[in-house]
């Protein structure tokens, strides 16, 4: 089996009701992403907003990240992103 990473070029993002990416737009459910990072018992508070080229906010830097990956081809998430994912594993990429 080969491993294929792909490319997927956003060209908005938007809050919506399901985290999905359709043709160049990146929907978040923001909800369901701060209900998983307040998972974590350290943090405490959290907050998403979206940011974008021309916005006039100050950002600080992130000193931590992990960089979103989902399997490609394939019929499940692997059990390593299935914790992360948030699909049965019977359902396909939603990529």
């Amino acid at each position: 089996m080969k491993l294929e990473l792909g490319n997927f070029y956003v060209k908005d993002i938007v809050f919506g009701d399901k985290t999905k990416y359709e043709n160049g737009i990146l929907t978040v459910d923001k909800e369901d992403c701060l209900a998983f990072v307040k998972r974590d018992p350290h943090i405490t508070e959290a907050d998403l907003r979206i940011v974008k080229p021309g916005d006039m906010v100050r950002l600080v830097p992130v000193k931590e990240a992990v960089e979103c990956r989902v399997k490609v081809m394939g019929t499940h998430c692997s059990q390593v992103t299935q914790d992360h994912c948030h699909r049965p594993e019977t359902e396909g990429p939603t990529a």
